[in-house]
């Protein structure tokens, strides 16, 4: 039978000097995380670069906007009211896709740090810190080693998944912290069975599912720790039902009032093919997202943590039993619930396996013990696993570049745009990018930016059911007089290949009242694509009247329609 070292914070005393570390150590820690992160995002150049990490970021960003101009307009009008105004002019947000909280939290940063997007990014590199700094104190409490717990939390911050979802405004780098605070929170419930502990996890799990929905992936932790742990008893105990009932409380009501936006999110279908491919998908992102030096050791430390001690008559420890149950839940959750394949999805899971890493080194230190120092032992697997980690996984991920911040800037340097009308040809991603652009250069509400995937085409959230609302040059050239657009910005950038795009590019340019005013991007940066090209004309024929047919319909989903002439439906143009 394999005999169980595994190390407390009581009985460690070879991964550490015998000195203690200085009680301000945690406040340095953070700051060396934070101080690690940010160069890390500064060499990506985040901070020049647009938001187009991925497609819903400019989403999130105009959506904090709006309920940060909300509060600062001071509620003079109804919730609905205000944001169908601001749609209108900035078509491109996302709250009931996505719950409230990440905006909230993102909307009362900005008051202190400004409305910018390089704002919005340094609170998400905030939060990959704290993150960072949770796994550096969950690896103090368990192996008593400030020195494993830095470098593990160091390792966490390098690996690209979380470098590129770190450094972008979504949702899953907060999900993935109020996951695993959740966590944290659940082990001191096991350990201590104190009410403020349970509460305090509901807390944070309701916090995680409302700001965004595979935070329901903590409904197994309880279930698969209290099994794994044999903590049968706690089934008898209120305070776990309270908080159940708290999490219930909190969540589901959001829940069932938009789930007619989430649902026609789901980029797959339920059913076996999706159990397969997504079982498959998940656990092939676990093992490979961290590097191969990385799992191998974890999976070493999932055995001798999680594993072998189910047949003792004691159980898992709580704190593994959990960990283990954050892995069990993230890997089943994202198999069942067909979202779609995204390893982003995992980064709380990525937390629990680097500390699972550092059981395994820990395990093989005890185990050579007798023949070899243990200190000797761990820094050398230490160092193998850096070794193996920067020369095959690590990369700093770049984003792209398209140059739709040069045409904001362009755009709204003109004086004779000051009132105009803009229309965005371009996939959803750059429509949110030229969006997203304006809206945080100008005194909001300022421009109307209308989307040609909405007036000129119709589709559902992901692109199903495409098809086009004009099929002649001369029905394009209606609706654009409906707008009325003054300015279009048509992306010619290969790739962008919708018919809708197509026929509006021959469209304007068959049409002598439309003028080629400048194309884009006029500077190349490192990330910008090499064949970007982005086309700006301007309307010089006989100005045209705002008809009024250019309105804000609210349901089942926010979008900017063209009206019929006679139509008095939705929120007109203001």
């Amino acid at each position: 039978m394999i005999e169980m070292h595994l190390s407390t914070k009581q009985e460690s005393d070879a991964l550490e000097e015998a000195k203690p570390w200085p009680l301000w150590w945690p406040a340095v820690a953070f700051c060396l995380f934070l101080g690690l992160f940010s160069f890390l995002a500064w060499r990506s150049g985040v901070f020049s670069d647009e938001l187009i990490g991925e497609t819903d970021e400019a989403a999130h960003y105009v959506t904090a906007l709006l309920v940060h101009d909300y509060v600062a307009s001071g509620f003079t009008a109804t919730p609905i009211e205000f944001a169908s105004n601001f749609y209108l002019h900035y078509p491109r947000v996302g709250i009931g896709h996505w719950p409230p909280v990440f905006y909230v939290i993102l909307a009362g940063w900005m008051f202190i740090f400004g409305d910018s997007p390089n704002a919005a990014l340094a609170l998400v590199i905030v939060m990959t810190a704290v993150l960072a700094f949770l796994v550096y104190r969950a690896v103090c409490s368990e192996f008593g080693s400030e020195a494993a717990a830095v470098a593990a939390a160091a390792l966490f911050l390098c690996i690209p998944s979380v470098q590129s979802y770190g450094r972008m405004v979504m949702a899953d780098l907060p999900v993935a912290l109020f996951s695993f605070g959740a966590v944290l929170a659940w082990i001191q419930f096991l350990q201590t069975e104190r009410r403020r502990s349970a509460l305090l996890f509901a807390l944070l799990a309701a916090l995680a599912i409302l700001t965004k929905g595979n935070g329901y992936a903590l409904i197994f932790v309880p279930p698969v720790s209290i099994a794994l742990a044999r903590r049968w008893r706690l089934l008898k105990n209120t305070d776990l039902w309270l908080a159940a009932a708290a999490v219930a409380a909190l969540t589901i009501p959001w829940n069932l009032f938009t789930q007619d936006l989430i649902v026609p999110t789901m980029q797959q279908t339920f059913g076996t093919g999706f159990l397969i491919k997504g079982g498959l998908f998940y656990l092939t992102a676990l093992l490979k997202a961290p590097g191969p030096a990385v799992t191998a050791f974890a999976l070493i430390g999932v055995v001798v943590t999680s594993i072998i001690p189910v047949w003792s008559s004691s159980g898992v420890k709580p704190f593994w039993a959990s960990m283990f149950a954050l892995l069990v839940g993230g890997q089943v959750f994202h198999t069942v619930v067909p979202a779609g394949f995204e390893a982003r999805y995992l980064i709380g899971s990525f937390a629990a396996y680097i500390i699972f890493m550092v059981a395994g080194v820990d395990w093989i230190a005890r185990r050579l013990s007798q023949y070899i120092s243990r200190t000797y032992t761990a820094v050398s697997c230490a160092a193998l696993i850096a070794a193996a980690f920067f020369i095959t996984t690590f990369e700093i991920p770049r984003k792209r570049a398209f140059g739709y911040d040069q045409v904001a800037e362009g755009l709204l340097r003109e004086p004779a745009f000051a009132k105009a009308r803009f229309l965005c040809a371009s996939s959803a991603d750059g429509e949110g990018l030229l969006i997203s652009e304006i809206a945080h250069r100008e005194k909001r509400p300022g421009h109307i930016i209308a989307r040609a995937t909405q007036v000129l085409a119709v589709s559902g959230w992901n692109g199903e059911n495409y098809r086009t609302l004009a099929q002649t040059p001369q029905e394009i050239g209606e609706r654009l007089a409906a707008i009325p657009a003054d300015v279009i910005v048509l992306d010619r950038t290969p790739g962008i290949a919708m018919p809708h795009v197509a026929l509006l590019a021959a469209t304007v340019q068959g049409d002598p009242r439309w003028q080629l005013h400048s194309v884009y991007p006029h500077t190349m940066k490192p990330t910008t694509l090499a064949n970007a090209r982005i086309e700006v004309y301007r309307w010089i024929g006989p100005a045209r009247p705002d008809t009024g047919r250019l309105r804000v319909v609210m349901k089942p989903s926010p979008k900017v329609v063209l009206a019929p002439a006679e139509s008095t439906v939705g929120t007109p143009a203001r």
